[in-house]
């Protein structure tokens, strides 16, 4: 059965598509990750900026400084172990239901370590506002149900991501809509938490039933301590990557929260939002196109390396394409956005406008490492910039509050590669090819003058 977007495809497209179930599988299945992240985002956006315009900058501050202490340890229930269980799976659908029903217990035994350690490092902290406790506990144990998200696993390892698409976007949709009735309601601030708790309870019990309505049964989920440590053994780089993206991608706004107060990380996280928009698109160009990436290496090295450097030179360009606006237009856009009382987030976006370059050349850079199985040099990366943030954060955030957070965070996404290429020749490699794309448009204007 065709699926219902092939009707609507011009008919050359059709034609070379006929016969080639997998290939038409592979596109439907990314289709619609795409429309979820992107509904995702745009909600995200859209309902994040007005509680941001309700509760002010320093409950906003304080509401994120919550999310990002939590999110500093997410390492330990998220595990990192996702894509090897999928793969897994692929390669072994018998075993399906012990390696899910595995991978979910050690999801939710990490929950636990987490809610234990967020108590105990808010303890030692001691924030200046008595609601953190609270927040960060609501948070913590959110952080604990999305363990359940271990499910999509399954239907990813079948390509079947429509199920788990609906589910999400129902919790979505369905908890969107509280929070604009809780703005309406002038509720609390603790209250915003308490829908972070019932959104992730709401997809817990949303996974649970797409897999369930899939023909699956709960009772198929079963533990295996070997299980367990042929995941580990097999996923601790893995692991300890998620681990330092955890740290690297939040302690900006722990540390801003605790060496300048909860406005700043209100203005920054305002800062943030409006950059990390730009993610989504690129993040599926790519995720997209990188089977066809490893099966041009059958057709030579020199199309697989040409194949790649177009990578490269349109990661960059579009990071380009949105970061000029995006700086230019800084006082303006957050003024549009988030209003007068957020002006101190127009610096830190003038300067963050640019971090698009440099996610969207690290997620090509990410992808051609793992076609290279350069995978050290991938976590060298990554444990340089989150070092580099932060030192960064020390001594910039008591000078420059929000701008030096912003600064420190450019700092550790330019500085790493430059850092780590001495020591690693994939990496001498991934910086040659940056500069090479930053000549793209004077390669294409030589190869369409025309000869005299």
């Amino acid at each position: 059965m065709m699926p219902a977007w092939y009707r609507y495809l011009p008919g050359v497209l059709r034609r070379r598509l006929e016969g080639r179930s997998y290939l038409r599988r592979v596109i439907d299945n990314t289709g619609w990750v795409l429309a979820e992240r992107v509904l995702r985002y745009t909600i995200g956006f859209l309902v994040g900026v007005w509680i941001a315009r309700y509760v002010g900058p320093s409950d906003y501050g304080l509401l994120n400084y919550a999310a990002a202490f939590v999110g500093v340890l997410t390492f330990m229930s998220t595990l990192g172990l996702d894509s090897l269980a999928v793969r897994d799976m692929v390669q072994n659908p018998g075993a399906s239901g012990e390696i899910l029903g595995t991978l979910l217990l050690m999801r939710l035994a990490g929950g636990v370590l987490l809610i234990i350690g967020a108590v105990a490092g808010l303890m030692i902290l001691q924030p200046g506002d008595s609601r953190a406790p609270t927040l960060v506990l609501l948070v913590s144990l959110a952080q604990l149900l999305q363990a359940f998200d271990s499910i999509d696993c399954w239907f990813q390892s079948i390509m079947s991501s429509r199920s788990t698409v609906f589910a999400k976007a129902a919790a979505l949709l369905s908890m969107s809509a509280v929070r604009v009735v809780l703005i309406l309601a002038q509720a609390p601030l603790v209250a915003f938490a308490w829908a972070i708790l019932a959104e992730s309870t709401l997809l817990a019990l949303a996974m649970l039933a797409a897999y369930r309505l899939s023909g699956q049964r709960l009772t198929s989920l079963r533990t295996a301590l070997a299980r367990a440590k042929q995941l580990v053994t097999g996923g601790w780089p893995l692991m300890l990557s998620a681990a330092v993206v955890a740290v690297y991608s939040r302690i900006d706004q722990v540390m801003l929260g605790q060496m300048a107060g909860f406005p700043e990380v209100g203005a920054y996280a305002v800062a943030v939002r409006i950059v990390e928009v730009s993610y989504v698109v690129p993040a599926v160009i790519v995720s997209s196109i990188f089977p066809a990436m490893i099966q041009s290496l059958e057709l030579g090295r020199d199309v697989f390396e040409a194949r790649i450097q177009k990578l490269y030179d349109l990661m960059l360009w579009m990071g380009v394409a949105v970061a000029l606006p995006l700086s230019i237009l800084a006082p303006l856009i957050v003024h549009t956005v988030a209003g007068d009382a957020y002006a101190a987030a127009s610096p830190p976006l003038a300067l963050l406008a640019w971090m698009p370059v440099w996610v969207f050349l690290g997620l090509a850079r990410q992808k051609w490492l793992l076609a290279e199985n350069a995978l050290k040099a991938a976590m060298a990366i990554e444990i340089a910039a989150c070092v580099l943030n932060v030192l960064g954060n020390l001594v910039l955030i008591p000078r420059h509050g929000a701008t030096g957070a912003a600064m420190a965070s450019l700092l550790a996404a330019a500085g790493a590669t430059v850092l780590v290429a001495p020591f690693s020749r994939p990496i001498r490699r991934s910086l040659t090819m940056f500069l090479v794309a930053t000549q793209a448009p004077l390669r294409i204007v030589r190869r369409e003058r025309p000869q005299r």
